[in-house]
Order: C-alpha cells, then structure tokens, then sequence
C-alpha cells in the first residue's frame, strides 16, 4: 500500500492574495496540495494548482515556500498510485482558476451581507466556474481526492471554499499528528 496525503498550508512569506484568502475564509491556511512518494524514483512529489497554473514540483522546492498546517493520510494501492500520477500528469501545466476564485469570492460576500441583514438564502452557485479548463487549489485536490474515493466529482466542487473542502477531507482522511507536522516544518518541540 501506498500513502497519499492531502494538505493545508500558507506560505511561509506573508502574501496579499494568501492573507485575504485566509482573512476572507476565516483560516490559518489559504492553500492545498496533494502529496505522495513515488516508490519508482523514491522520491516525494508535490501536486497543486497555484497562479501559473497546475503543476508537480519536488516536496523539497515545497517546503522552501510554504508551512503545512495539517494533513490527512489516505491508503492507496499500486494502481490507484498509477491513476493519480496520470491524473496529476494530465492536469500538470493547465491553467489557474482566476475568475473561480473571483467566483468564490463573490459567494463569501454575498452570504456575508445575507447573514449581516438575517436575509434567507445562501449563494451556493460560483459564477464563474468553467469546468476543467481550469483548477484552483480546491478543485484540483478534490479531483485527486474523489479518485482516490472512487466516487464522481461534485458538481458544485467549483464552489468550495477552503473550510469546505478540509470537512470533506477530514472525514475520509487519517489527520497527521502535529508532532510530525512541526518536523515537516523543522519546528523545535523542546
């Protein structure tokens, strides 16, 4: 069996779009990413989609540039291995969701001002969304998440937040101890 784990982080820099991502979703993350070791070439990649679009980068490059909040493990066999590193391959170069991010955005706001004036309803349709022309983070995970899943993809996938997506994962997903999390980050315990 193989592991493959999800994550959260934040840059480790401080960032205009990361910090109002963050400011906005209420969390101390603005960032996901999928992770795993290829047994072939013993080596840890990186999956995510972030403004120059989606791509596989070295867990060491990773690191350089962002702080992992939390993780969730999830046990894959060798096959299931194959189909996410195709997946990830596939998607590898596309572009960044920009406008599903603007669409988020507006869904935030708008459920903001209708639960400030106790208005019913809640926006729950991103505007902006195009399918797989493009990813952001959330969606670019989720699409490894429901592979590993076995299950289809929500339709609505291109309207969660952050805070959605990590329930989602949270559910299927083993979390990782924080101790391991501050050695990831080569945080001192002591």
């Amino acid at each position: 069996m193989n592991k493959v784990n999800i994550g959260f982080s934040r840059p480790k820099k401080w960032k205009l779009l990361a910090a109002f991502i963050m400011l906005v979703g209420g969390t101390n993350y603005s960032h996901t990413f999928v992770t795993w070791k290829d047994p072939r070439i013993k080596r840890r990649k990186v999956f995510e989609a972030v403004g120059s679009g989606i791509r596989i980068l070295s867990n060491v490059t990773f690191k350089r540039h962002a702080e992992v909040i939390k993780i969730y493990s999830f046990e894959v066999s060798d096959e299931k291995l194959i189909e996410i590193e195709q997946l990830a391959h596939d998607m590898a170069g596309t572009s960044y969701g920009y406008k599903a991010l603007v669409g988020i955005g507006v869904i935030k706001v708008f459920n903001f001002f209708n639960s400030l004036l106790k208005l019913k309803g809640r926006q729950t349709n991103n505007i902006f969304k195009d399918g797989a022309s493009s990813n952001v983070c959330i969606e670019a995970g989720a699409r490894i998440l429901f592979k590993i899943l076995d299950k289809s993809l929500p339709s609505n996938i291109e309207s969660f937040e952050l805070d959605d997506y990590d329930d989602l994962v949270s559910r299927h997903g083993k979390k990782m101890s924080q101790a391991k999390i501050d050695r990831i980050n080569k945080k001192d315990n002591g």
